[in-house]
């Protein structure tokens, strides 16, 4: 067994040696012998949630007072219950979000539409569909959906997210809101089911690949942009990014207030480091753990 990249798959694939769909569904789940590492959505639910900065701050106090306690190892404890505290008290501010939103949510440029020169990138992309993943703000993805198509009006949408016999599933809330922006309850949108990124990119692979398309414009939330594009563009759909909404707004942007701690600001931070990590995980997992083909 060794790493290998998408291009050698994509080589293999080519030469017959592997098929897609096995690729995929071997990558995303760990059967038929291609080794994936431990589910996206597992690790989200157990490990992610004490990455915030309130818990490991916590931790770091805890350990501190423990470490106080010891007459030996005293010092180090002041040290860490300084440092435990400076966090927290960065985390409680816009400085603790911004490096992790900085790097995220301008790693894609949103589309002036107004602008003809951004209308002939997107015409000369020719995309198949708008693609609206669920989860997050999907009153900005709903907003940021119906902009496209005002302008795209011959696109057809794709909502995912959830599962469809729930009648609230989040791909059957983006159909609403979305027909509610564009005021037409007629209009079709064409809903897929989704637990997570992963999921979403594989049942949209699936369905492009059975309407014999590979190209779509994908609308999520700027910040959850970069993780949905790695596992998307790994399932071989070629997208066009449209981020919703950005939270941060640039450097230039600090104020005094931003010195500020507060608990709105402790959550940003929270979500800024687990959506960091969660691409850090997408960028490892999409790498391919398979044996090498057998040379004839």
């Amino acid at each position: 067994m060794r790493w290998v990249n998408l291009e050698q798959v994509l080589g293999w694939e080519r030469a017959g040696i592997f098929d897609r769909d096995s690729i995929l569904y071997c990558n995303f789940y760990g059967f038929n012998g291609l080794i994936s590492p431990v589910d996206y959505f597992s690790f989200k639910k157990t490990i992610i949630p004490l990455l915030n900065p309130a818990i490991l701050a916590g931790v770091g106090l805890l350990f501190a007072l423990l470490f106080i306690l010891i007459k030996q190892t005293r010092w180090f404890g002041f040290i860490l219950a300084v440092l435990s505290l400076g966090f927290l008290y960065i985390s409680s501010t816009a400085i603790g979000e911004m490096p992790f939103l900085r790097y995220l949510e301008w790693k894609y440029p949103r589309i002036n539409l107004d602008l003809a020169t951004e209308r002939q990138k997107i015409e000369e992309f020719n995309p198949d569909y708008i693609v609206v993943l669920g989860g997050g703000n999907r009153e900005a993805r709903a907003t940021e959906a119906a902009r496209i198509k005002k302008y795209f009006p011959d696109l057809k949408i794709i909502t995912t997210g959830g599962d469809n016999e729930f009648p609230l599933s989040a791909a059957a809330t983006s159909e609403s809101l979305i027909k509610e922006r564009m005021k037409m309850e007629d209009m079709e949108i064409i809903k897929l089911p989704g637990r997570d990124t992963e999921s979403e990119a594989l049942g949209v692979s699936r369905y492009l690949k059975e309407n014999r398309k590979s190209k779509i414009i994908l609308v999520t939330g700027a910040i959850h942009m970069p993780r949905a594009i790695l596992f998307f563009e790994a399932a071989g759909v070629k997208c066009f990014p449209s981020p919703a909404r950005r939270q941060h707004r640039g450097f230039g942007s600090l104020i005094a207030d931003s010195l500020i701690p507060s608990i709105s600001s402790l959550k940003e931070t929270h979500l800024a480091i687990r959506e960091f990590v969660g691409f850090l995980w997408a960028k490892f997992k999409v790498g391919y753990l398979v044996p090498e083909p057998e040379k004839n």
